[in-house]
């Protein structure tokens, strides 16, 4: 009975493991799962690989100076989709909750061309994950978290379309029109 109580609970927990899926329009691209981003490095089965990197910047939901690990945002949008996304008029995070934000793809690159970076976190540096957010009733921005550099205390974070979003509990990645 306890073998069997242990190897439901397994298969259970392998089953809700935390998964990062990536979508074009409806169509599921990837799902990636939060150990394989946590190992360091992200294999694709075409043999191109992504190294996670450190990006210390000023979150302005915690106010605070911050260094997080992960992974470019840029470089993994254009792991999974190429440089087509940038073709596309919106991007649209959904979280954990089925809580649903986008931003425009215009606003996104021109932050970029600005020399913005965003970055898609699984940590914060010398944690095992993340700070809570006070703000918000003490959530846990994990499993995967997108920050960007470019705020100074004092900004206000005003999130709607026409501005970078900066969802936590990530769960979808669309890239739509």
């Amino acid at each position: 009975m306890k073998a069997i109580f242990i190897s439901l609970f397994l298969v259970s927990t392998a089953l809700n493991a935390d998964t990062l899926k990536f979508k074009l329009q409806n169509q599921v691209l990837e799902n990636v799962d939060s150990k394989e981003w946590r190992s360091g490095h992200w294999d694709k089965e075409d043999k191109t690989t992504l190294k996670e990197i450190e990006l210390t910047l000023f979150n302005v939901t915690t106010e605070k100076e911050t260094t997080y690990i992960g992974y470019d945002f840029e470089q993994v949008m254009d792991h999974i989709y190429g440089k087509n996304w940038r073709n596309y008029k919106r991007i649209i995070f959904k979280a954990k909750d089925g809580f649903v934000r986008a931003s425009l793809v215009k606003v996104v690159l021109n932050a970029l061309k600005n020399n913005q970076k965003g970055l898609i976190a699984f940590k914060e540096k010398d944690k095992e994950g993340f700070s809570l957010i006070k703000k918000r009733k003490n959530l846990d921005p994990g499993d995967f978290y997108l920050v960007w550099t470019g705020f100074k205390k004092g900004d206000d974070l005003v999130e709607n379309a026409n501005t970078l979003i900066w969802p936590y509990q990530l769960k979808e990645i669309k890239v739509a029109n």
